[in-house]
């Protein structure tokens, strides 16, 4: 997709604006994203591996600090610098001096019952309050996923050459009544002990519904499974 960004610095923004939806419109104005245009052409070029979350646009939902909803938007997250970009109508914006504190993506647009969530607000542990980390669940026990990228040298082609790759590096953490986040390792022994009040509930669902307890998809189902139980 071409990337009309430059298009900005020539026409009035109210020109612009007769393109956007109210929504998208208030969005621009009131997050001061007008004069912030962004080219992602050839952005890591040099560097061997995906960058992004996701690399296509998806369709998201914008919430701001002071609870606005921002509807209409398509994002990519890029995972090395912790940002994220919009997409509105083909001029694609920085949105890193927004006060957006939460992303609702949607990575099949034609299935809105499928989402991921990243938010801001996390701190203690390794955790900093201005990092975008992904939701996986909410409750008495959180869970959450850091996303971070590296980059490193590598010499899978050779000795004498060398590769820029990005290196994936992720960190879990489980919040228990919003006290500091605590890192942890996806394996039974873990979540028995989080969850060793509720555990004989959770162990027989988990047996029933045939969970397995070290991977990703298994303690999303079950952190939320415990979340529900009086």
């Amino acid at each position: 997709m071409k990337l009309l960004a430059l298009p900005l610095l020539f026409l009035p923004f109210s020109a612009i604006s007769q393109r956007l939806n109210s929504n998208q419109y208030e969005l621009i104005r009131k997050e001061e994203l007008r004069n912030a245009p962004a080219n992602l052409d050839n952005l890591y070029q040099d560097i061997k591996g995906e960058a992004f979350f996701n690399a296509q646009w998806l369709p998201a939902i914008a919430i701001a600090e002071n609870g606005k909803t921002y509807k209409g938007i398509k994002v990519k997250f890029d995972q090395y610098k912790n940002k994220f970009y919009a997409n509105i109508h083909d001029t694609i914006y920085d949105m890193g001096t927004s006060a957006i504190n939460r992303y609702i993506i949607y990575p099949s647009p034609t299935d809105t019952t499928v989402s991921c969530t990243f938010q801001k607000g996390f701190s203690g542990n390794g955790l900093q309050p201005a990092a975008y980390i992904q939701v996986f669940a909410t409750g008495k026990l959180t869970f959450v996923k850091y996303r971070t990228l590296e980059i490193k040298d590598s010499h899978e082609d050779g000795p004498l050459t060398t590769t820029k790759i990005f290196a994936q590096q992720d960190y879990y953490y489980l919040i228990r009544d919003n006290a500091q986040p605590a890192t942890v390792r996806l394996n039974r022994k873990t979540l028995e002990k989080e969850m060793a009040d509720k555990w004989k509930e959770v162990s027989g669902h988990a047996k029933e519904k045939e969970i397995a307890f070290n991977e990703e998809e298994g303690w999303k189902y079950l952190v939320s499974y415990y979340n529900t139980l009086p």
